[in-house]
């Protein structure tokens, strides 16, 4: 004879008061036989079948009395939960193999229905993407490169050029362009097209990292750049970044951030300008000279 092993947990977390107090009524809690979830049980301040004919009045309580679900449906009017559990139980030992094949038949069914959820979920996520991507990048294809803004250039370039460039991004309506990363133009069927990349966390609030690289349609002639690229200097000017402070020349003078730790700076006398020593041996020490008649 097959035995069956019965307990019982929680339905919801941290809801598991088995008897309840004078002003909370007892949680719910699920029927586990050998390891399924059977079904469970719950109190009822009346009986159901009893008021509203649901369910079977397997307890034959009117009142307040415990009530369960599971292979017996809906069981009623009992005076304990153990009660409410075992008609449950009596339900499923008569042909455990035919409840087993229900549930197993309700779990493929959910999981059928999660999978399908699933892929169309997928599918809308690929399609808001290419969504996406067009109205960042455009639908038409890439065209030869006309003109590049080095990477950091505001911080190594003329400030007139500076300047200028500063100027031409905000007319086209890429000032939120990252200066860490090159801009260029491509010259597409239809149009000069900018591509720039824009920190993720100037366009949703969070302190991201992770880029997205836009295009717009150039509305004016960039600017000429005179400096060439200097890959060379873009370990250095990423370490030894400039930032500005409220507490020192109430924000009019730029600080190396990352000399000004090391220093452990805590008076204005210690805070270490920008561009700082490194900065400028950096930009000094231009390999694309080196060697150069003099």
């Amino acid at each position: 004879m097959r035995s069956f092993t019965l307990t019982r947990t929680p339905r919801y977390a941290g809801y598991d008061s088995l008897e309840g107090t004078s002003k909370l009524a007892p949680d719910e809690f699920l029927i586990i036989v050998d390891g399924i979830v059977l079904g469970g049980t719950y109190w009822c301040s009346y009986n159901p079948q009893a008021a509203a004919g649901w369910g079977e009045d397997d307890g034959g309580l009117s009142g307040p009395s415990w009530a369960s679900w599971g292979p017996r449906g809906l069981s009623c009017g009992h005076p304990t939960r153990e009660a409410a559990e075992h008609a449950q139980l009596r339900a499923y030992v008569t042909e455990p193999s035919g409840y087993d094949r229900e549930l197993e038949m309700i779990r493929a069914e959910r999981e059928a229905e999660a999978a399908r959820r699933q892929a169309e979920q997928e599918a809308e996520d690929e399609r808001r993407e290419i969504q996406q991507r067009r109205e960042r990048l455009g639908d038409d294809e890439p065209g030869p490169v006309i003109w590049k803004l080095p990477a950091f250039h505001a911080l190594y370039a003329d400030p007139a050029e500076v300047a200028a460039v500063a100027a031409w991004l905000e007319a086209n309506g890429m000032e939120d362009a990252s200066g860490l990363h090159e801009v260029r133009i491509e010259q597409r069927a239809t149009r000069r097209a900018a591509l720039y990349y824009i920190p993720q966390r100037m366009r949703n609030g969070r302190n991201s990292q992770v880029m997205e690289l836009h295009a717009v349609t150039v509305v004016s002639d960039p600017p000429p750049i005179t400096v060439p690229d200097r890959p060379d200097l873009h370990p250095v000017l990423a370490e030894h970044e400039p930032a500005t402070s409220a507490q020192i020349d109430f924000g009019r003078s730029f600080i190396c951030v990352r000399c000004t730790s090391d220093a452990k700076a805590t008076l204005p006398a210690q805070i270490v300008p920008w561009p700082c020593p490194m900065v400028e041996k950096a930009i000094t020490n231009d390999p694309a000279k080196e060697g150069a008649p003099r």
